[in-house]
């Protein structure tokens, strides 16, 4: 039996292509500043009151339409936009985005040669593992189960060479280290990474015993019969997957655990106290 020919489908428009991929990008940029499952998405979604997206973050996603639809806002516009739609009317009467010729395209000669604890600067510890393991990886970001990307120490090198060359090149002030990096992995900037801490941490004292004698009718001397106070709780350093700095500590550094109850009559010991378990990324050296 004859099969029926089926029709093929017809390619997908510019414009509803264009219309995906910005909402795409819009979703995967809600993920990343505001770590939770983004909202239905649309081309009508507003762009403040429904999605959360400040003036920052609308930077961010005209730098990324520019990679992703060749074309980007100019001030005005981005500031005026308040919808996917208008965006994408926008992006439509925008010019082609220019590739800048950029003036530097390769590392610098004299690349720091001591070691990093004898670097001044994040470059300069940024040379050192270039020259030793280029192909390390340097950050894994995880947007979602469906987005996860690495960066090495080399990609990282040549992406700042190339960023800093656009920058000078165009006459603008190099922004601070820590931003640009913020910008480029995608994290919201304030989440500044820490990795060092000094903490005051005290375990919990034990209970105090009983001073009690043992007293009913007959037994006028019945000893003592005080029971021992409960032990203090411990400090204990536990690696939890889900912390990825020492922020919380080094802005709490003093904890301190519970201490034990008291003894009680009738050589009853105080209860032990809880030990405070303090949560620590993995690879946290005491």
């Amino acid at each position: 039996m004859d099969q029926p020919l089926r029709q093929p489908s017809a390619p997908e428009s510019p414009t509803a292509d264009s219309a995906r991929r910005l909402l795409e990008l819009l979703r995967v940029l809600v993920v990343e500043t505001q770590r939770s499952a983004p909202p239905a998405i649309e081309l009508d979604s507003r762009l403040v009151e429904d999605l959360g997206i400040d003036s920052l973050a609308r930077v961010e996603l005209n730098l990324r339409c520019e990679e992703a639809l060749g074309r980007r806002l100019d001030d005005a516009q981005l500031a005026a936009v308040a919808t996917p739609r208008e965006i994408l009317a926008a992006l439509r009467l925008a010019p082609a985005a220019q590739a800048v010729r950029l003036v530097v395209a390769e590392a610098p000669s004299g690349m720091f040669a001591g070691s990093p604890d004898d670097a001044a600067t994040l470059a300069q510890v940024l040379d050192w593992h270039v020259a030793r393991h280029p192909q390390r990886v340097h950050v894994t970001l995880i947007v979602d189960d469906e987005h996860v990307t690495t960066l090495t120490y080399g990609e990282l090198q040549r992406r700042a060479l190339r960023a800093s060359a656009a920058l000078v090149q165009a006459g603008l002030l190099l922004v601070a280290g820590r931003l640009l990096f913020g910008a480029y992995i995608g994290h919201n900037l304030s989440m500044a990474f820490t990795d060092e801490a000094v903490v005051f941490v005290r375990s919990g004292r034990g209970g105090a015993g009983s001073a009690s004698f043992h007293s009913e009718p007959y037994k006028p001397r019945g000893g003592p019969d005080g029971g021992d106070g409960g032990d203090g709780g411990s400090i204990v350093l536990q690696v939890a997957s889900g912390v990825r700095d020492l922020s919380d500590l080094a802005a709490h550094p003093h904890r301190h655990a519970d201490d034990g109850k008291p003894g009680r009559n009738a050589n009853r010991n105080g209860g032990r106290a809880k030990d405070l378990v303090i949560p620590v990324p993995d690879g946290t050296v005491v």
